[in-house]
């Protein structure tokens, strides 16, 4: 790989590479605190400050909305790193190169927020970090587009059931991290795919509203139980 590769990467979808990159730098950062490749959360600060744990986000207040976004950029070992960098990246520039760079943005935050407000209200007690929930949205999207640009969908569909299947099966992975970006996406595919240039940014924002929203008022209704 030459600078005239990441270069003609960026042209093409910059949100994209951009995402990849700072997810690797948040993995890099963790692994030199933490002395692991594997167990780069554990003595991280990083990791300590930034894995989504409801109940301490919601004692933060709104402050907590940061672990909520900050998450999905953590990544449990190289392992889990390189499966969701490689799918962002693969997919991620599809749906850019479709939507445009700031509707990439707007859709994968607004999935990341998402799912934080899926992990709060239905798994309260489980620590969560990873783009996971992030990138399902963006396989749901993805399927979608496909379906609307005439390509064969089996490929994606079946990444996808491959997915859903090892979610159920694996171990210490985040079941409602992964529902959570599956609502995501079938919430943003089709305003995101079918919908004109002047529908999506609404929709987009209306849906990131929305899952803000449901985040805060699930921290409050765990404040509140708590007290």
């Amino acid at each position: 790989m030459n600078s005239s590769t990441l270069a003609r990467w960026y042209r093409e979808a910059p949100v994209t590479v951009i995402l990849v990159a700072v997810n690797c730098a948040f993995y890099l950062i963790t692994a030199i605190e933490s002395r692991s490749l594997q167990h780069n959360l554990e003595g991280s600060s990083l990791g300590e400050a930034l894995v989504f744990f409801p109940p301490h986000a919601a004692y933060m207040g709104f402050t907590g909305v940061f672990p909520a976004v900050g998450h999905a950029f953590l990544h449990v070992g190289f392992a889990h790193l390189l499966m969701n960098m490689f799918l962002l990246f693969l997919i991620g520039r599809e749906i850019e190169s479709y939507v445009g760079s700031r509707l990439m943005l707007a859709a994968y935050m607004c999935s990341v927020v998402g799912t934080a407000a899926c992990l709060t209200w239905a798994a309260p007690l489980d620590s969560t970090a990873g783009a996971s929930g992030a990138v399902y949205a963006l396989m749901v999207i993805f399927i979608v587009l496909c379906h609307r640009t005439g390509r064969d969908v089996r490929g994606p569909a079946v990444l996808l059931a491959v997915n859903v299947v090892y979610t159920f099966i694996a171990v210490n992975v985040s079941l409602w991290g992964h529902i959570g970006g599956i609502i995501m996406g079938c919430l943003l595919a089709w305003p995101l795919v079918y919908g004109s240039a002047r529908q999506r940014t609404p929709i987009v924002g209306l849906v990131l509203g929305a899952s803000l929203c449901a985040l805060l008022v699930g921290f409050a209704k765990i404040s509140t139980s708590i007290l």
